[in-house]
């Protein structure tokens, strides 16, 4: 099966898919700015086809990752804070 979207720092991915023997020319990159989005460069991406096909699937990732933030935020608030907001 082949991975149909990650979320990286394009630099890095190019260094570790060099090392694993993958062509630059087999890499493609989506960034957000190129279609009019103003996202931070930490971000979730899922592939047009599981959006369409199984959002469910798509739902429940971003549930998971809300209620992960949620745990850690009410485990430090002020650490988290402070680091967001310095």
């Amino acid at each position: 099966m082949a991975t149909e979207a990650v979320t990286v720092f394009d630099c890095t991915l190019l260094f570790a898919l060099r090392g694993l023997g993958v062509r630059r020319l087999d890499v493609r990159f989506k960034y957000f700015g190129d279609h009019g989005a103003n996202a931070p460069s930490n971000s979730i991406l899922i592939s047009t086809e599981i959006a369409e096909r199984r959002p469910l699937v798509g739902a429940a990732l971003l549930r998971a990752i809300i209620r992960g933030w949620v745990k850690a935020v009410r485990a430090r608030p002020r650490r988290i804070l402070r680091r967001a907001n310095p």
